[in-house]
């Protein structure tokens, strides 16, 4: 199983920030989460903190293969896609940096041809609640195999 972990800050206004790692399994027994994306979400149409299970499907509004929440509630069409500002979205989860984007959207796809199951997790931050940097290591992009791999360092480290 391939599981997303998207923290949400604070609103600001009318946006919602947050931070998508991808959760790796360490050599440890550990969970590394790798930072892969840097979000945005408009406030008013968000949808819940819940896990969603996640598809690449051809979506009719952009013409192109993009990530698709499963069973949001009350909701349908609800995907990840590129976009740098909260009307962008009509609830959608919103990728605001083109390679991360691109990176993210190739390793869902690649997960799905392997038959993997892919979930992503909201969690809604708290005031005083700190993102796990102790534990984050940047997404790369593997030209070769045109799959994000990882590094093998943290920046922490």
């Amino acid at each position: 199983m391939s599981y997303y972990k998207l923290y949400r800050h604070l609103p600001e206004g009318n946006k919602v920030r947050g931070v998508l790692y991808l959760c790796e399994p360490g050599r440890r027994g550990e969970t590394l989460l790798v930072k892969a994306a840097e979000t945005l979400e408009n406030l008013p149409v968000m949808i819940p903190a819940l896990v969603y299970p996640v598809a690449v499907t051809m979506s009719p509004r952009f013409g192109k293969l993009l990530p698709l929440l499963r069973n949001v509630p009350g909701r349908s069409g609800i995907r990840i896609h590129g976009g740098t500002k909260p009307e962008h979205s009509q609830g959608c989860v919103l990728i605001t940096r083109k390679a991360q984007y691109q990176a993210v959207v190739e390793r869902m796809l690649y997960e799905q041809k392997r038959n993997e199951d892919i979930r992503i997790e909201i969690i809604q931050m708290r005031p005083g609640d700190h993102l796990p940097e102790n534990q984050v290591i940047p997404l790369q992009y593997n030209d070769y195999e045109k799959v994000p791999t990882k590094i093998t360092q943290s920046p922490a480290a």
